[in-house]
C-alpha cells in the first residue's frame, strides 16, 4: 500500500481541472460495499456520472489489500475490452 497510497501535495488541490479522461474513454469502477470512508451510495454516484461498469463486492475500503485477486480480475477485465476497442 505504501506504494500505491501517497500523501497529496497541497499544490494538486489548486491545480486546474482538464478534461478528465472519463469524458472520452471507457471506464471501471470497483463499488466496495463495505466501505466506511465513501459510502457506496456515493461510488455508486461517481460510476454513474463516468458511465463506468461497475463491479460490486463487499469488500472495504483496501481492496488492494483485502481482496487483490478482486483488483487483479478487474483490470484484466478492463485491459482486455480495451484492447478490443482498439482493434
Amino acid at each position: 500500500m505504501a506504494t500505491t497510497q501517497k500523501p497529496i501535495a497541497l499544490k494538486c488541490l489548486g491545480e486546474p481541472m482538464t478534461k478528465p479522461a472519463w469524458k472520452e474513454k471507457p471506464s471501471w469502477y470497483l463499488l466496495a460495499e463495505k466501505d466506511r470512508m465513501i459510502s457506496p451510495v456515493t461510488q455508486r454516484f461517481m460510476a454513474g456520472r463516468m458511465s463506468a461498469l461497475i463491479d460490486s463486492l463487499a469488500v472495504d475500503h483496501t481492496p488492494l489489500a483485502s481482496a487483490p485477486q478482486s483488483v487483479v480480475r478487474l483490470i484484466v477485465e478492463a485491459v482486455d475490452a480495451s484492447r478490443q476497442l482498439t482493434a
